[in-house]
């Protein structure tokens, strides 16, 4: 038997590739466990996400207004967005067309111009 031939890895940060064990991050360096190359199992923090590709991408990338996120679930928003219960995050300016910035629904923390509309009544942001 081949002592530099591997059989099987440690653990599922390595995967074995024609006799080796390759960290995970040498294909996806956001990759933090895999089942195999190209297979990413889990990313290396809550920034990213497993892809239907199997590789890691940003939340915000393809989780729209999304800064952290689990699966596919967001768990905290961009700025400029604000985050619901169900785990999505939308557009301040949903709510109302002048707000930029808010810290949910309809409390706007900054505003396109000096007044912003609710309801059709105008306020000063």
């Amino acid at each position: 038997m081949d002592r530099d031939i591997c059989t099987g890895c440690l653990d599922d940060s390595t995967f074995l590739e024609e006799g080796k064990c390759l960290e995970c991050s040498s294909f996806d360096e956001n990759c933090q466990l895999c089942s195999g190359r190209d297979h990413c199992t889990d990313c290396v923090n809550n920034h990213f996400f497993v892809n239907e590709s199997g590789l890691c991408a940003l939340c915000n990338t393809e989780l729209e207004g999304c800064l952290t996120c689990e699966a596919t679930i967001c768990l905290s928003c961009i700025d400029g967005h604000y985050y619901l219960e169900s785990g999505e995050c939308l557009l301040c300016w949903h709510f109302d067309e002048g707000c930029l910035t808010c810290l949910g629904l309809n409390y706007c923390t900054s505003c396109s111009s000096d007044a912003y509309y609710l309801n059709e009544v105008a306020h000063s942001c």
